[in-house]
């Protein structure tokens, strides 16, 4: 029980230094290896528009232990959307104003980007 104990320390000095995609790795790693609960939450961030013609709403977060993202147009025209997970999980979305994306599901440990245009 020391031992393990010990280990994980050495594991969290040695993590400390790392990227958030990194830990994202490694909770990936550590979920896998023994279960770890993923509780839910939520956060949102806008999205400008580089056309300066509105926005979108990134909505993400875990639900049931199952990572997520959403987006919500308030751009003036049509908006393409790309996410791209850590994992190689690519997903292409097209909404126009006022309308909602389908939810697109990972796992909650991967990172993504959301490149998009409106």
């Amino acid at each position: 029980m020391r031992l393990f104990v010990f280990a994980a320390c050495v594991c969290a000095a040695a993590v400390s230094g790392c990227s958030s995609s990194d830990l994202a790795a490694f909770n990936v790693g550590m979920q896998e290896a023994n279960g770890t609960y993923w509780p839910d939450q939520s956060e949102s961030q806008p999205l400008e528009c580089a056309s300066g013609n509105g926005y979108l709403m990134e909505y993400s977060g875990v639900s049931g232990g199952q990572g997520y993202v959403y987006f919500v147009s308030y751009a003036g025209d049509y908006a393409e959307i790309t996410v791209t997970y850590d994992d190689g999980d690519v997903y292409n979305v097209g909404i126009f104003n006022g309308e909602t994306s389908d939810t697109m599901y990972n796992h909650p440990g991967y990172a993504w980007t959301s490149s998009y245009g409106c």
